[in-house]
């Protein structure tokens, strides 16, 4: 990961949605060889190998060889000839490009890692089966009111990865974290991160329930690692508390009812 802060990699962005094209141009302009892929044959494409043209995504895809829809064995080749792998959010974790990548050894990187390693101003991130997009728009509004300026960004029409390079005058960035995108996320550190509720979804993206849960806990992968990081989480709700790490600062809401304590409260 730490190669991909300076502009000596191969990279294979496979997935050419909103956030792989933002990904493959985010690389790009970092001085990093990109090769892109999709399932999909675009017309904006030119074919295999060849260079992304004409409207939409091959606009934004100009100069970076584009692959659509490689065969099993051409996939193989592809990740064999590049140093690490930036699958979009949309490629489900069951994709054939994640069993290559891991079984070439090489690292499988999402756009919220890369916007870590490229961007250190704070990051207070929101994830959950249900709510991310309100309560994250009410935390930006909030933030605005106070004099912060922060952007809206993650699973938005603007990915983190491009946030981070287009807004140099954000002070902060609001995240809505999906669970597709913390899925395989090993840098992306928010200070404060709020996991609102979890119940049964994605789980033709994840396979099951208990990797749909594992990949929303990652929101606090390295919470606690400083003395300001804040987790929120529901009071009473046990099976997500389960996963907070043992040094985080907690921030509890909306108890059920009938239970003890107010509208928040803060513990240990």
């Amino acid at each position: 990961m730490s190669a991909l802060e300076s502009g000596d990699e191969t990279v294979l962005v496979f997935g050419l949605g909103r956030t792989g094209t933002a990904v493959a141009t985010a690389l790009a302009a970092r001085g990093h060889r990109v090769v892109a892929a999709d399932d999909r044959v675009d017309a904006s494409w030119s074919g295999p190998g060849g260079e992304g043209a004409g409207e939409g995504a091959g606009e934004e895809l100009s100069g970076i060889p584009v692959h659509p829809a490689p065969s099993a064995a051409e996939l193989a080749e592809l990740v064999r000839s590049v140093d690490a792998v930036a699958p979009g959010p949309g490629v489900p974790a069951h994709h054939d490009v994640y069993r290559i990548a891991d079984g070439l050894g090489r690292p499988v990187v999402g756009d919220f890692d890369l916007a870590a390693c490229w961007d250190d101003r704070p990051v207070a991130a929101v994830t959950g089966t249900n709510a991310k997009t309100t309560v994250t728009t009410l935390a930006a509004a909030m933030l605005a009111r106070s004099g912060t300026r922060a952007v809206v960004a993650g699973n938005t029409d603007v990915p983190l990865v491009e946030a981070v390079d287009r807004c140099p005058d954000a002070e902060m960035f609001v995240v809505e974290a999906s669970s597709f995108r913390l899925a395989r996320a090993q840098r992306f550190a928010p200070q404060a991160a709020a996991w609102l509720n979890l119940a049964p979804d994605h789980l033709d993206w994840h396979g099951d329930m208990a990797a749909y849960e594992a990949a929303k806990a990652r929101i606090w992968r390295h919470c606690g690692e400083r003395p300001d990081d804040v987790a929120v989480l529901p009071a009473g709700d046990e099976r997500i508390a389960a996963h907070l790490p043992a040094a985080a600062r907690r921030v509890t809401f909306a108890p059920p009812p009938g239970s003890a304590g107010g509208a928040a409260a803060v513990g240990a």
